[in-house]
């Protein structure tokens, strides 16, 4: 985005919601359980790009 140009309403809406949506995960996962969704999903992609070499 341009600095001399206004950010548009379903970017603010966009930006407003990722911001809820985070806030909902954190409160409601461990560091611990959000460490192993991350790893878990690293792996699946790397196994998935490996196996069909995208």
């Amino acid at each position: 985005m341009k600095p001399s140009r206004p950010a548009s309403m379903p970017a603010l809406l966009e930006g407003v919601f990722m911001r809820f949506a985070m806030l909902e995960t954190l409160e409601h996962y461990s560091p611990e359980q959000l460490k192993t969704f991350a790893d878990s999903f690293l792996h699946e992609r790397q196994y998935y790009e490996g196996e069909h070499g995208v």
